[in-house]
C-alpha cells in the first residue's frame, strides 16, 4: 500500500502558543464550528479533521479523535427496501434526508463513525403503486412489509486519486444496515468491528481542514486543539512531533467493509460472519497516511 505523497509531510516545526491559540476550540463539539469558521472554512462544504484535547498542563495529547462537518448530501436519497431488507415488499421505497456530518460520532479514534440509528434521522418509507401514486407506510405495519428500523455509519479513506499538491481528499461512504445499532449488537459481536458490511447508499469526497502553509509543518493538516487548561493561565503545548503522531494514528485507523448492493447477498455474508466471526477480513486501503515517529518523552513547550 503506497502513502501518501512526501510532499506532503516535510518539515518538523512546533507549533508556538499563538499557533495553537488560533486553533483553539472551547470544546470538542459545538466548539469546533467556531474555530472552523473563524479559520475560514465554508460551512456549506463538507469538511474532516481532527480534535486533539490537551492534559490538564497542556503539554501532551490526552486524546484524539476525527470530526466530520457540513452537508454530506444537499438532497435526500430514496432506496428500495428491497435492496436492503431481503422480505420488503417490492413497491417499498424508503426515503431519507442525510444528517449534516456532525450527527456522526467517531469515538473509536479511526474515520469510521459510530453507528447512527435511524430514530435520529429524517426519513419514511412510502408504497408506490403502478400509477406513480405514494402511500405512507405507517410503523405499526413495518413488520408486514418486511422492513425495519436501520442505521447508518461513514466509512472514510484515502484513495489513490486523493493526491492534489496541498492537500488530502477522503472519500466519504455511507453505509446502510438493515437493523437498528442495539439489534446489530445482539447480533453477534463482529457486528460492532468497523468491518461489519453493509449496504452503500452514497460515496462523496471531503477536503481536510485546516490546512498549513506548505512544506513547513510537516503534515497536510492542523488540528483543532481543546486545551486542558486555559492557555493564558498554562502558556504549554505539546511538541510539533506528538501532534503529528496523534493525527497520523487517527488517519491511519482506516476500515474498507465490503459494501453490497442487494439485500440477499448482504444477509448471506451476515450468516457466515455470525456462524464464524474469522470470515469477517478487513480490506486494506488503496493509499496510507504516513507512520509519524511517537515523541520522545521531553515535554513539550
Amino acid at each position: 500500500m503506497p502513502d501518501l505523497g512526501k510532499s506532503l509531510f516535510q518539515g518538523e516545526k512546533d507549533l508556538s502558543v499563538k499557533d495553537v491559540s488560533q486553533l483553539e476550540a472551547a470544546n470538542a463539539s459545538d466548539g469546533v464550528n467556531s474555530t472552523l469558521a473563524k479559520l475560514g472554512w465554508n460551512a456549506s462544504q463538507l469538511g474532516g479533521g481532527v480534535i486533539i484535547e490537551l492534559s490538564p498542563d497542556n503539554r501532551h495529547v490526552a486524546r484524539c479523535k476525527f470530526f466530520l462537518r457540513g452537508p454530506i448530501a444537499e438532497e435526500g436519497i430514496s432506496v428500495q427496501a428491497a435492496k436492503c431488507w431481503p422480505t420488503a415488499d417490492e413497491d417499498i421505497v424508503l426515503h431519507f434526508k442525510f444528517p449534516s456530518g456532525d450527527k456522526f460520532t467517531f469515538s473509536s479514534g479511526g474515520v469510521f463513525s459510530d453507528y447512527l440509528d435511524s430514530a435520529d434521522i429524517a426519513h419514511g418509507f412510502h408504497s408506490v403503486d403502478e400509477e406513480g401514486n405514494q402511500t405512507d407506510v405507517e410503523e405499526q405495519d413495518w413488520n408486514d412489509a418486511g422492513i425495519s428500523q436501520f442505521c447508518l455509519r461513514i466509512v472514510a479513506y484515502q484513495t489513490k486519486a486523493a493526491k492534489p499538491r496541498n492537500s488530502v481528499i477522503l472519500k466519504v461512504n455511507v453505509l446502510l444496515f438493515p437493523k437498528s445499532s442495539s439489534e446489530l449488537s445482539e447480533l453477534c459481536d463482529a457486528s460492532q468491528s468497523p468491518n461489519w458490511p453493509g449496504i452503500r447508499v452514497l460515496e462523496v469526497e471531503s477536503q481536510l481542514f485546516p490546512t498549513p502553509p506548505a512544506g513547513t509543518w510537516g503534515c497536510p493538516i492542523l488540528p483543532i486543539i481543546v486545551p486542558g487548561a486555559p492557555l493564558t493561565e498554562v502558556p504549554n503545548v505539546p511538541s510539533g512531533q506528538e501532534l503529528r503522531h496523534a493525527i497520523s494514528s487517527v488517519m491511519r485507523h482506516v476500515a474498507r467493509p465490503e459494501a453490497h448492493v442487494k439485500a440477499a447477498t448482504l444477509k448471506a455474508h451476515w450468516d457466515k460472519i455470525t456462524k464464524d466471526s474469522n470470515s469477517l477480513v478487513s480490506r486494506p486501503p488503496e493509499t496510507t497516511w504516513p507512520k509519524a515517529s511517537r515523541a520522545d518523552p521531553t515535554p513539550g513547550k
